[in-house]
């Protein structure tokens, strides 16, 4: 007995105390590695619902609900570029007395002007009862400065969805080939992104790429200048590539 606490000792000073949860536990454990879970949540925008990424039309203010796929998750926290706080859960009955209730979570998001500025993205984490994050979201919204204003056609994740406003979101496994269409020629803008991979341009105004792990955000530019502000025509996109995801009962 004297020997197994020894060698416990051992491989406890050897591997410290986060590789020694992994090493007792692996299933808890990977749920705290630095792995891109997919988002996931169900959420709703109004009276549109989108699964785990949204990219939402301009509005003063945003009436946002947000549906767990867990029952086991006690609260859901929120964050932008400037602020975060955690959403208030209800329970919604069914239509009939017999049916199922299902959580939620409802908050009333009104962007402050330094998110409106840089059209920061709203991000969800759903915490269990353990504290352990699974289930995520995120809700990006219109660059709101004019000169965005070129239309994509983004292949994501087996999709193909047309964007008017000049901002656009994919959501995919890491490594899935990508493409984001334009209908005229552009260029693509790295100056303020040096830590995301560049797009191949295989075709006049046509980029395909390899989806990177987390978040990027790019800027494309048209050699065209928006008549009011004389800045050049832009569009935005936002990927996230993900790694695994998030486990699917109770736990």
């Amino acid at each position: 007995m004297f020997r197994l606490i020894l060698v416990f000792l051992f491989i406890a000073s050897t591997l410290g105390c986060s590789s020694l949860q992994g090493f007792l536990f692996p299933d808890k454990a990977d749920k705290d590695t630095t792995v891109s879970w997919e988002k996931d949540l169900r959420m709703q925008v109004h009276d549109k619902v989108y699964y785990g990424t949204a990219v939402v039309p301009e509005r003063e203010s945003y009436t946002i609900y947000i549906f767990p796929p867990y029952q086991n998750i006690t609260r859901l926290q929120w964050r932008t570029c400037h602020r975060g706080g955690a959403a208030k859960d209800a329970v919604q009955n069914g239509k009939w007395p017999w049916s199922k209730k299902e959580k939620y979570f409802k908050m009333q998001y009104v962007p402050k002007d330094i998110e409106r500025e840089r059209a920061c993205a709203l991000k969800f984490e759903a915490l269990a009862k353990d504290r352990k994050s699974i289930a995520f979201g995120m809700i990006a919204f219109p660059d709101l400065r004019p000169w965005f204003d070129v239309p994509s056609t983004v292949e994501c994740n087996g999709e193909v969805n047309l964007y008017f406003d000049g901002t656009s979101m994919c959501q995919a496994p890491v490594n899935a080939i990508t493409r984001i269409s334009f209908n005229s020629e552009i260029y693509m803008d790295m100056t303020d992104n040096v830590n995301c991979p560049p797009f191949k341009e295989i075709a006049k105004g046509i980029f395909e790429f390899k989806m990177p792990k987390d978040e990027c955000v790019y800027n494309f530019k048209k050699a065209e200048e928006h008549k009011e502000s004389g800045k050049l025509r832009s569009h935005k996109l936002i990927t996230f590539g993900f790694e695994k995801t998030p486990p699917q009962e109770d736990y």
